[in-house]
């Protein structure tokens, strides 16, 4: 794109920039210190460390329609703002803080900023860098162990079938793996069982449809794929884990290594392979930066 924004738009953005994340740190402080030390300890939201820069740099490849939309601040913007404000102090002030609700407390918060400190129709170019904030915030500590075993359970037993089909016969007990001839055993961990390959895939995935040209429907069927693509990613690691383990004895002792290594190519296998899938889609054109 050739055209520059003019200084008075970039003063406003600058100025809309500056005020949206200094509140943020200012009100947000304790909440984003109980995320961070949530992302810390769990390698499940390593990602959340880069949603912020990633949201920053979806709204700058939306500056050129942001420059001609006209300043019309909403009131009932402002009136929201307060809400949510009120929502914040009052909880802190009754040792409530309500963390799991801190990523949409912050999205309604920046939303209402930008509608009262600019207009309601900048929020809608901007809808999909806002929203996809939410994705800082860690799921509640009883919906992952609700999920964690079955999916190790599931992945287990689809590894088991493959490893078995590709020679290698394997005897599972619950989410432990073993193969007969030999004394391993492989337990498919909660850190195992495609959970971060998960909110990884959304993750790119629904940026990469952001981009896409293509109608809502395609899009959305596009990140159902992508996370479809996490879980076929892992299977595929733990089947060639098996069978590494199965035919080498130098694998065997070196299994999380291998594992690692095996993790890591079967992602970046899975997240390439979204470039065809899109054009198999008929929508793997992407908008210009």
């Amino acid at each position: 794109m050739t055209s520059n924004a003019s200084p008075e738009f970039s003063r406003r953005m600058f100025a809309i920039s500056c005020f949206c994340v200094a509140c943020t740190v200012l009100i947000f402080f304790r909440r984003l210190q109980a995320m961070q030390l949530v992302w810390q300890t769990r390698d499940l939201y390593s990602l959340c460390y880069s949603i912020p820069f990633v949201s920053l740099l979806l709204v700058f490849h939306k500056r050129e329609v942001l420059r001609k939309l006209p300043y019309k601040p909403s009131g009932l913007a402002l009136v929201v703002l307060c809400m949510v404000l009120v929502l914040i102090v009052g909880s802190e002030a009754m040792n409530f803080p309500s963390y799991s609700l801190s990523a949409a407390f912050l999205v309604v918060f920046v939303a209402a900023s930008v509608a009262a400190l600019w207009s309601a129709r900048a929020v809608g170019e901007l809808w999909f860098p806002i929203l996809y904030l939410q994705l800082m915030m860690p799921l509640p500590d009883g919906m992952i162990a609700w999920m964690d075993y079955p999916m190790q359970d599931f992945s287990a037993r689809i590894a088991a079938y493959t490893g078995s089909l590709f020679g290698f016969p394997v005897v599972r007990t619950g989410a432990s793996l073993r193969l007969i001839h030999q004394s391993t055993q492989i337990y498919v961990a909660p850190q195992c069982n495609g959970m971060q390959s998960l909110f990884a895939m959304i993750a790119i995935g629904s940026v990469y449809a952001f981009f896409m040209k293509a109608p809502p429907w395609k899009r959305m069927v596009f990140v159902c794929i992508a996370v479809l693509m996490a879980y076929v990613a892992n299977l595929f690691r733990l089947t060639t884990l098996l069978i590494g383990i199965g035919s080498s004895v130098y694998l065997d002792r070196h299994e999380q290594a291998f594992d690692h290594a095996m993790g890591l190519c079967w992602f970046v296998i899975a997240v390439a392979s979204l470039i065809p899938i899109a054009k198999g889609m008929r929508c793997g054109q992407i908008s210009s930066l």
